[in-house]
């Protein structure tokens, strides 16, 4: 029998400093009048009375911004469901177009459905072309088909020819896990100025490698453990990739706090993370080098005085997780990642 994988266990606590700042207007409750229209429809889906997978699919809707797409297969990973099931839950959908199901297109980037009506169908015909081929002859498109690609228009989502590129190439991967992430899910179809750069240079010999940062007077080094050979002069790439999920967190988490008119104050962040080491140092060729497992668990203070199951802290965090990039590249990877929030009260 094979020995059982080694791993690596690696933890890293953050425990920033509290913030002493005083409240400004913007970190105040919000007012009735800035509640977000999603927040509106999340609740009117949570007061329907239709199935909780239905539910489901509705809600996550209400997570693609306007001017991104998503695809019934992309859902269908995310949700660990079926593309017919998703489709069947948006034909069903009462809160159209308010609940943005015209944001769900058929994995080649096609219109797919909308309301019910499918794309034109197909029918092919006892002629032949000059080739030899039978003549498929196209039906005529429903009317609800030319809302949908009238709405996906006025949000400015152009289905290029590149874009629909990306979405077949993104629902052909292997579905061997819900790979795909809330915010993961819609593919952007604005202008590449919505991109926000990252660089990074590294220089090096052995497993020490220096970081500068382009246009920045600090720089960073990275080395790894004894065990595989290095020197343990400086973290290792495994200690940086649990840090910057947790500093991701808390960054994220303090820009959703302001677009919700939260208070925080001390964050305390643990990540605890258990790697499988056959495929890093031996070569096995069973798998891929991933995590196997990481927790993530975040004690922050906020003025919510409903605790941990505050509604709206519950939205805080959700949406702390959905914006949080590091975050979703976890999760993308296949990495099961299991996230704790506790609210404390400020």
């Amino acid at each position: 029998m094979p020995a059982k994988a080694k791993t690596v266990a690696v933890k890293v606590t953050i425990a920033p400093t509290e913030d002493d700042t005083p409240a400004s207007p913007s970190s105040l409750p919000p007012s009735p009048s800035s509640v977000s229209p999603m927040d509106i429809q999340l609740r009117r889906i949570a007061a329907s009375q239709r199935t909780p997978f239905e539910k489901r699919v509705w809600s996550l809707l209400c997570q693609i911004p306007a001017g991104s797409v998503t695809t019934y297969a992309h859902m269908a990973n995310y949700l660990g469901s079926s593309p017919r099931a998703v489709g069947n839950a948006l034909r069903r959908n009462p809160f159209a177009p308010d609940v943005p199901c015209h944001r769900c297109v058929a994995t080649g980037g096609g219109l797919g459905g909308f309301k019910g009506v499918g794309p034109p169908k197909k029918t092919v015909t006892k002629k032949l072309d000059k080739n030899g081929r039978p003549i498929i002859v196209v039906g005529q498109e429903g009317i609800t088909l030319t809302e949908k690609r009238t709405l996906l228009r006025k949000e400015g989502s152009l289905l290029s020819t590149s874009l629909r590129r990306g979405l077949t190439v993104a629902a052909a991967a292997p579905r061997t896990h819900p790979r795909i992430s809330r915010a993961a899910f819609s593919v952007s179809s604005r202008a590449a100025s919505a991109l926000f750069p990252v660089d990074v240079h590294g220089e090096g010999t052995g497993t020490k490698q220096n970081l500068p940062i382009a246009g920045k007077t600090y720089t960073f080094t990275s080395d790894t453990f004894t065990a595989p050979g290095g020197g343990d002069t400086a973290p290792s790439p495994l200690v940086y990739a649990l840090g910057s999920l947790s500093s991701c967190n808390q960054v994220t988490g303090t820009i959703v706090a302001k677009d919700h008119g939260i208070r925080l104050g001390k964050w305390t962040v643990d990540v605890d993370g258990v790697l499988p080491t056959e495929v890093l140092l031996k070569g096995a060729k069973e798998s891929v080098s991933n995590w196997e497992a990481v927790l993530l668990k975040i004690s922050v203070q906020t003025n919510l005085a409903g605790g941990s199951k505050d509604p709206k802290f519950l939205h805080f965090q959700n949406e702390a997780e959905r914006r949080c990039p590091i975050t979703n590249l976890f999760r993308l990877s296949g990495a099961k990642l299991t996230t704790e929030w506790v609210n404390e009260r400020l």
